[in-house]
């Protein structure tokens, strides 16, 4: 589940979620209004265990990437949610 206590989601940004370093499609997709502020989206994947990241990265500019303002690793612009 990921909670946007900020004041918007990211507009113009994809969500990508990686296991073990593989890119996963979550059963719900994303869309930039799934995190308006105080909002809380659950996403679904398979998981078998490993490592899980999310990355915000800007549909226009790859390089930019979003890192979450949580005490977590940010290791190549993405956001490890889960060791």
């Amino acid at each position: 589940m990921i909670t946007n206590y900020g004041f918007a989601g990211p507009y113009g940004y994809e969500m990508n979620i990686y296991v073990d370093g593989k890119p996963i499609a979550s059963g719900e997709g994303y869309k930039y209004t799934d995190l308006l502020q105080f909002c809380q989206k659950v996403y679904t994947i398979p998981y078998t265990g490993g490592e899980i990241a999310v990355e915000f990265v800007n549909t226009r500019d790859n390089n930019d990437k979003i890192r979450l303002f949580n005490k977590i690793d940010f290791t190549d612009g993405r956001n490890i949610i889960l060791k």
